[in-house]
């Protein structure tokens, strides 16, 4: 369902989240720009994602990160469909003008043009895109792999193959892998170590740089399930920090270790404060008196941790009406 819930939302938010637009006219295509080594970096303006780049020569790159600055970049400037009579999205000349004037703005004077040339073929091709959307067997269609496949197929007429395959390869690459793991997970012959198998596998076909950043953003958890299990197993500190040493290397770890060392604090001075709170609420503590135990226990910036636990606390004892009433809120 994952797999199915990324495909999906990819194909069809970006109508959604971006405002249809009126393309202006296209140039005559420029040559494929080959994609230097070492790129030096444009400027982005303030509140645009992506980011425009140049080759030693000083001309422009057309990669995902340009592309995903143009996306941004017609998000942000949505506004200037206001007033348009009959709907159709952004007036040319105004956003033409706009446009203009932030790549002027963000890339020396061999470059700008390059780029312009791209983000009006971008046009072009989502207006060709919301035409061939409006074929109801398209439009209705729940089958993903051949809106993918038809996705493919118009930017490959739209920017021609080489130009296409720098843009959008590894995006759909990745959606090609990730509707082979949805196949994975719907086929109910599978068990489930035969399942993980054929995942992994296909998980190793996914471009680098996204088995890089999927690596990065689950090593948390499975640094944590690791620990667990070697918790689990009667393993103590130094087992643990020999794991986080071998896994996020010695100064990570000695983080990790400060970090466990402030919650064993944070859990004693807790259940001090606790103790004394059901001493003093069973004897009829009121509400001021609350306040101030909690003043004595802890400092302004955590008072409202505090106030939020002790609600969870309450919500824990709900069931045990005669005791909650002796609270005095």
């Amino acid at each position: 369902m994952l797999a199915l819930g990324i495909v999906a939302g990819w194909l069809w938010s970006r109508r959604a989240r971006e405002t249809p637009i009126r393309s202006v006219p296209a140039t005559a295509p420029t040559a494929a720009v080959p994609t230097p080594a070492v790129l030096p970096t444009g400027r982005t303006p303030t509140g645009l994602s992506g980011r425009l780049r140049v080759d030693a020569d000083g001309r422009f790159v057309a990669d995902p990160d340009a592309l995903a600055w143009l996306r941004s970049f017609l998000l942000a400037h949505r506004h200037l469909d206001l007033g348009n009579p009959d709907g159709g999205g952004l007036e040319g000349e105004a956003f033409d003008a706009a446009l203009r004037d932030a790549l002027q703005s963000s890339l020396p004077a061999t470059a700008w043009a390059g780029a312009l040339d791209l983000a009006r073929r971008f046009l072009a091709f989502r207006a060709a895109a919301r035409k061939e959307l409006s074929d109801p067997a398209l439009a209705a269609s729940g089958d993903l792999e051949r809106r993918l496949q038809w996705l493919r197929e118009l930017r490959r007429r739209s920017f021609g193959a080489e130009l296409a395959e720098r843009l959008f390869g590894e995006e759909e690459a990745t959606l090609r892998v990730q509707l082979a793991m949805r196949r994975v997970h719907q086929d109910a012959s599978l068990d489930p170590a035969a399942r993980q198998r054929e995942l992994d596998a296909l998980e190793e076909q996914l471009p680098q740089s996204v088995r890089e950043t999927r690596a990065r953003t689950t090593a948390p958890l499975r640094l944590a399930q690791e620990e667990a299990a070697l918790r689990d197993a009667g393993a103590g500190d130094a087992e643990i920090r020999t794991l986080r040493e071998a896994r996020v290397g010695p100064a990570a770890a000695e983080r990790l270790a400060a970090l466990d060392e402030e919650r064993r604090t944070w859990h004693l001075r807790l259940d001090a404060y606790r103790t004394e709170r059901e001493e003093l609420l069973s004897e009829g503590m009121d509400a001021d008196g609350l306040r101030g135990l909690r003043t004595r226990h802890f400092a302004e910036h955590e008072r409202l941790r505090v106030e939020r636990l002790e609600a969870s606390w309450r919500a824990q004892r709900a069931p045990d009406r005669n005791r909650l009433s002796d609270e005095p809120f």
